[in-house]
Protein backbone atom coordinates (compact mmCIF):
# COMPACT_ATOMS: atom_id res chain seq x y z
CA UNK A 1 0.00 0.00 0.00
CA UNK A 2 1.35 3.30 -0.36
CA UNK A 3 1.90 6.24 1.77
CA UNK A 4 0.06 8.96 1.45
CA UNK A 5 2.29 12.61 -0.25
CA UNK A 6 1.79 14.90 2.81
CA UNK A 7 -0.03 18.06 1.73
CA UNK A 8 1.84 20.89 0.89
CA UNK A 9 -0.99 22.95 2.66
CA UNK A 10 -0.37 21.49 5.76
CA UNK A 11 3.27 21.73 5.82
CA UNK A 12 2.83 24.73 5.48
CA UNK A 13 0.47 25.08 8.20
CA UNK A 14 2.66 23.44 10.43
CA UNK A 15 5.65 25.56 9.65
CA UNK A 16 4.17 28.53 10.17
CA UNK A 17 2.60 27.27 13.76
CA UNK A 18 6.43 26.44 14.56
CA UNK A 19 7.54 30.23 13.21
CA UNK A 20 4.82 31.79 15.43
CA UNK A 21 6.00 29.89 18.33
CA UNK A 22 9.31 30.68 17.94
CA UNK A 23 8.06 33.67 17.84
CA UNK A 24 6.36 33.88 21.29
CA UNK A 25 9.21 32.10 22.51
CA UNK A 26 11.99 35.11 21.80
CA UNK A 27 9.61 38.02 22.97
CA UNK A 28 8.97 35.96 26.24
CA UNK A 29 12.27 35.70 26.37
CA UNK A 30 13.15 39.02 25.81
CA UNK A 31 10.90 40.61 28.23
CA UNK A 32 12.59 38.27 30.81
CA UNK A 33 16.00 39.76 29.59
CA UNK A 34 14.46 43.24 30.24
CA UNK A 35 12.82 42.30 33.52
CA UNK A 36 15.51 41.05 34.86
CA UNK A 37 17.74 44.16 34.35
CA UNK A 38 15.12 46.65 36.10
CA UNK A 39 18.31 47.79 38.95
CA UNK A 40 20.78 50.04 37.30
CA UNK A 41 23.84 51.14 39.49
CA UNK A 42 23.63 55.13 39.31
CA UNK A 43 20.55 56.62 39.51
CA UNK A 44 19.51 58.58 36.31
CA UNK A 45 21.82 61.99 36.61
CA UNK A 46 19.85 65.15 37.57
CA UNK A 47 22.53 67.47 35.98
CA UNK A 48 20.64 69.99 34.72
CA UNK A 49 17.09 69.22 35.64
CA UNK A 50 14.25 70.36 38.17
CA UNK A 51 14.57 69.03 41.30
CA UNK A 52 12.34 69.15 44.31
CA UNK A 53 13.22 68.73 47.63
CA UNK A 54 16.53 68.68 48.90
CA UNK A 55 19.13 68.36 46.52
CA UNK A 56 21.44 66.61 48.96
CA UNK A 57 19.03 63.66 49.91
CA UNK A 58 20.47 60.24 49.35
CA UNK A 59 17.58 59.37 47.75
CA UNK A 60 16.05 60.39 44.61
CA UNK A 61 13.00 59.54 42.72
CA UNK A 62 12.88 60.67 39.02
CA UNK A 63 9.59 60.32 37.00
CA UNK A 64 10.03 60.16 33.08
CA UNK A 65 6.78 61.78 31.96
CA UNK A 66 4.63 63.60 29.27
CA UNK A 67 2.61 66.51 30.04
CA UNK A 68 0.58 64.86 27.13
CA UNK A 69 -0.09 61.20 29.05
CA UNK A 70 -3.20 60.46 30.65
CA UNK A 71 -1.54 58.22 32.80
CA UNK A 72 1.01 61.13 33.41
CA UNK A 73 -1.55 63.35 34.94
CA UNK A 74 -3.43 61.00 36.77
CA UNK A 75 -0.12 59.77 38.68
CA UNK A 76 0.40 63.40 39.41
CA UNK A 77 -2.71 63.36 40.90
CA UNK A 78 -3.24 60.27 42.70
CA UNK A 79 0.67 58.86 44.02
CA UNK A 80 2.87 62.33 43.97
CA UNK A 81 0.59 64.07 46.70
CA UNK A 82 1.34 61.40 48.96
CA UNK A 83 5.16 60.82 47.70
CA UNK A 84 5.69 64.86 48.40
CA UNK A 85 3.90 64.82 52.49
CA UNK A 86 5.65 61.45 52.71
CA UNK A 87 8.80 62.07 51.70
CA UNK A 88 9.85 64.98 49.90
CA UNK A 89 8.29 67.74 52.81
CA UNK A 90 10.29 65.75 55.05
CA UNK A 91 13.12 65.88 53.38
CA UNK A 92 14.03 62.63 52.84
CA UNK A 93 14.31 62.52 49.36
CA UNK A 94 13.84 64.77 46.63
CA UNK A 95 12.14 64.35 43.06
CA UNK A 96 13.16 64.56 39.76
CA UNK A 97 11.32 65.00 36.16
CA UNK A 98 12.57 63.97 33.01
CA UNK A 99 10.63 64.91 29.81
CA UNK A 100 9.63 62.22 27.32
CA UNK A 101 8.31 63.10 24.11
CA UNK A 102 5.98 60.81 22.56
CA UNK A 103 4.84 61.25 19.17
CA UNK A 104 2.04 59.01 20.08
CA UNK A 105 0.56 61.67 21.88
CA UNK A 106 0.51 64.14 18.95
CA UNK A 107 3.12 67.54 18.49
CA UNK A 108 2.06 69.11 22.35
CA UNK A 109 3.93 66.30 23.68
CA UNK A 110 7.15 68.05 22.15
CA UNK A 111 5.68 71.47 22.45
CA UNK A 112 5.20 71.15 26.56
CA UNK A 113 8.08 69.36 26.87
CA UNK A 114 9.78 72.59 25.48
CA UNK A 115 8.03 74.92 27.69
CA UNK A 116 8.92 73.33 30.46
CA UNK A 117 12.10 73.20 29.80
CA UNK A 118 12.04 77.21 29.41
CA UNK A 119 10.55 77.79 32.38
CA UNK A 120 13.15 75.51 34.39
CA UNK A 121 16.10 77.88 32.77
CA UNK A 122 14.16 81.14 32.92
CA UNK A 123 12.27 80.96 36.49
CA UNK A 124 13.79 77.79 38.13
CA UNK A 125 11.12 78.73 40.88
CA UNK A 126 8.27 78.80 39.16
CA UNK A 127 8.92 75.35 37.17
CA UNK A 128 6.80 72.97 40.05
CA UNK A 129 3.77 75.46 39.60
CA UNK A 130 4.00 75.00 35.61
CA UNK A 131 4.62 72.12 35.99
CA UNK A 132 1.01 71.16 38.22
CA UNK A 133 -0.40 73.74 35.82
CA UNK A 134 0.35 71.80 32.35
CA UNK A 135 -1.27 68.76 34.10
CA UNK A 136 -4.56 70.55 35.16
CA UNK A 137 -5.05 71.78 32.08
CA UNK A 138 -4.56 68.40 30.32
CA UNK A 139 -8.47 67.59 29.43
CA UNK A 140 -9.62 63.88 30.13
CA UNK A 141 -9.01 61.64 28.25
CA UNK A 142 -6.74 63.61 26.21
CA UNK A 143 -6.00 62.27 22.93
CA UNK A 144 -4.29 63.08 19.78
CA UNK A 145 -6.64 64.99 18.09
CA UNK A 146 -7.43 66.63 20.84
CA UNK A 147 -4.41 69.41 20.95
CA UNK A 148 -4.72 71.31 23.45
CA UNK A 149 -1.15 71.91 24.06
CA UNK A 150 -0.59 74.75 21.81
CA UNK A 151 1.91 77.64 21.86
CA UNK A 152 -0.70 80.06 22.73
CA UNK A 153 -2.13 78.01 25.69
CA UNK A 154 1.40 77.38 26.90
CA UNK A 155 1.87 81.09 26.82
CA UNK A 156 -1.25 81.81 28.61
CA UNK A 157 -0.01 78.93 30.94
CA UNK A 158 2.80 80.28 31.43
CA UNK A 159 2.06 83.97 31.88
CA UNK A 160 -0.52 83.09 34.81
CA UNK A 161 2.37 81.23 36.84
CA UNK A 162 6.07 82.17 35.97
CA UNK A 163 7.76 85.29 34.85
CA UNK A 164 8.54 84.09 31.33
CA UNK A 165 6.57 86.30 29.01
CA UNK A 166 3.80 84.69 26.67
CA UNK A 167 5.83 86.04 23.39
CA UNK A 168 9.31 85.32 24.43
CA UNK A 169 7.48 81.46 25.07
CA UNK A 170 5.73 81.44 21.66
CA UNK A 171 9.26 82.70 19.55
CA UNK A 172 11.22 79.92 21.86
CA UNK A 173 9.23 77.24 21.24
CA UNK A 174 8.86 78.20 16.96
CA UNK A 175 12.46 78.01 16.99
CA UNK A 176 12.71 75.11 18.95
CA UNK A 177 15.33 76.78 21.54
CA UNK A 178 15.26 74.22 24.12
CA UNK A 179 15.57 71.29 21.66
CA UNK A 180 19.07 70.24 23.34
CA UNK A 181 17.54 69.96 26.74
CA UNK A 182 15.26 67.50 24.93
CA UNK A 183 18.11 65.66 23.55
CA UNK A 184 19.56 65.58 26.98
CA UNK A 185 16.31 64.06 28.38
CA UNK A 186 16.36 61.41 25.47
CA UNK A 187 20.07 59.97 26.35
CA UNK A 188 18.77 59.22 29.53
CA UNK A 189 15.06 57.69 28.19
CA UNK A 190 18.08 55.37 26.20
CA UNK A 191 20.56 54.88 28.88
CA UNK A 192 17.98 53.46 31.14
CA UNK A 193 15.39 51.51 28.47
CA UNK A 194 12.12 54.02 29.25
CA UNK A 195 9.62 53.01 26.89
CA UNK A 196 6.63 53.91 28.26
CA UNK A 197 4.97 57.01 31.03
CA UNK A 198 4.92 57.11 33.99
CA UNK A 199 8.20 55.23 34.50
CA UNK A 200 9.12 55.74 37.70
CA UNK A 201 12.60 55.51 39.56
CA UNK A 202 14.12 55.46 43.30
CA UNK A 203 17.31 55.77 42.89
CA UNK A 204 18.58 53.61 40.54
CA UNK A 205 15.41 51.10 40.90
CA UNK A 206 12.88 51.06 38.32
CA UNK A 207 9.88 50.46 39.90
CA UNK A 208 7.93 47.82 37.60
CA UNK A 209 4.07 49.01 38.90
CA UNK A 210 4.49 52.54 39.57
CA UNK A 211 0.75 53.37 40.81
CA UNK A 212 1.42 51.11 43.74
CA UNK A 213 2.41 53.42 46.11
CA UNK A 214 3.47 50.36 48.72
CA UNK A 215 6.30 49.40 46.23
CA UNK A 216 7.65 52.89 45.60
CA UNK A 217 7.61 53.54 49.39
CA UNK A 218 9.38 50.11 49.91
CA UNK A 219 12.10 50.67 47.51
CA UNK A 220 12.30 54.35 49.09
CA UNK A 221 12.20 52.86 52.87
CA UNK A 222 15.21 50.05 51.49
CA UNK A 223 17.18 52.71 49.98
CA UNK A 224 17.27 54.81 53.05
CA UNK A 225 18.21 52.09 54.82
CA UNK A 226 20.93 51.17 52.94
CA UNK A 227 22.27 54.76 52.84
CA UNK A 228 22.31 55.08 56.50
CA UNK A 229 24.15 51.63 57.22
CA UNK A 230 27.20 52.78 55.34
CA UNK A 231 27.42 56.07 57.16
Amino acid sequence: MKKKQQSPMKFAVIMTVVVVFLIGALVVLNNQIKNASQNYDEKPSTEGQPILGDKNAAVTVTEFGDYKCPSCKQWTESVFPDLKKDYIDKGKINFSYINFVNEQHGRGSELSALASEQVWKEDPDSFWAFHEALFKAQPDNDTMENEWATPAKLADIAEAHTKVKGDKLVKSLNDKTFSEQLGTDESLISQYNVDSTPTIFVNGVKIDKPFDYDKIKEAIEKELKGNSDEK
